[in-house]
């Protein structure tokens, strides 16, 4: 089976753990909610003061206390419900029934861990951003390729916070470790749920069509309104599935066990040969 199959495949099984606890399905929506909310709490006061009128003239090291302070807490946020969602999902192979109470104390047990990493993710974040702004062209091709490396080594750190209790440094290691020595191929064939959500996302656009050339005003409103909740609940139910995907295929990668919800041999499919008698070793 190939990459994108395997993707496939990945996606269709975490879609039956997600229908299995739909409540896992929570902690996406909070974080969303609260991103959301300290996003307009930033950026409103921001424009109201006119901050962003010219664009081109801004200059972003002004913002950079800011800005990073809204970085810190949205991260905190992510990071925070990722970890409760991770926790949730591993009780859940385990044959337990996860709650949001659950989720919360479990993500609560690693609080320093939680802020250790988002601070790091922010400072990241921050540099990336600057690269991009002040770099040109080149900063910006710059900044997305160490976007990509950055997001590659550090694929499996919530698990690893979770689940080991590790600090950044030790958590970032072992990510990198684990992904690059076990889960690169797995991790890669993950782009079959992000073709399929594409997709999904692609048909949002129909409505919106519809919306414009329906000539009635209340008309695009109602289709604009169904077209962003669509979005929304993709982006939902995405975030939730790319966790399950995650946690599986740690959980498999450092214990060799999965659950009745993932077929032994798909998970095991990735595993390069020399590396099959080392699962979980760095």
């Amino acid at each position: 089976m190939g990459k994108i199959g395997r993707g496939m495949e990945l996606a269709k099984l975490s879609w039956a753990v997600l229908m299995k606890e739909k409540g896992l399905m929570i902690f996406p929506i909070i974080s969303g909610i609260l991103t959301m909310i300290v996003a307009a709490s930033f950026f409103v006061p921001l424009a109201l003061w006119g901050v962003f009128e010219d664009a081109n003239s801004l200059n972003w090291w002004l913002l950079i206390i800011p800005i990073f302070l809204f970085y810190l807490v949205t991260y905190f946020i992510i990071i925070f419900f990722n970890s409760a969602l991770v926790a949730c999902v591993m009780y859940s192979f385990d044959g337990g029934k996860p709650t949001l109470s659950y989720g919360i104390a479990e993500a609560r047990k690693h609080m320093r861990q939680v802020l250790a990493w988002a601070a790091v993710s922010a400072t990241v974040g921050l540099v990336l951003k600057m690269i991009s702004q002040e770099g040109g062209i080149f900063g910006q091709i710059a900044a997305m390729l160490a976007g990509v490396a950055w997001t590659i080594a550090s694929y499996f750190v919530i698990p690893i916070i979770v689940m080991e209790g590790l600090g950044p440094k030790a958590a970032l290691k072992r990510s990198a470790g684990l992904f690059k020595t076990t889960w690169g191929e797995a991790a890669i064939s993950n782009i079959g749920i992000g073709l399929i959500f594409f997709a999904l996302c692609l048909l949002g656009f129909i409505p919106m069509f519809l919306a414009f050339y329906s000539g009635s005003f209340i008309i695009m409103i109602g289709l604009l309104a169904f077209t962003l909740i669509y979005w929304i609940i993709l982006g939902i139910i995405s975030s939730a599935l790319t966790t399950i995907v995650m946690s599986a295929l740690y959980r498999f990668a450092t214990t060799g066990k999965t659950s009745a919800n993932f077929n032994v041999d798909l998970l095991k499919e990735p595993f390069p040969q020399k590396n099959n008698s080392n699962w979980g070793k760095i």
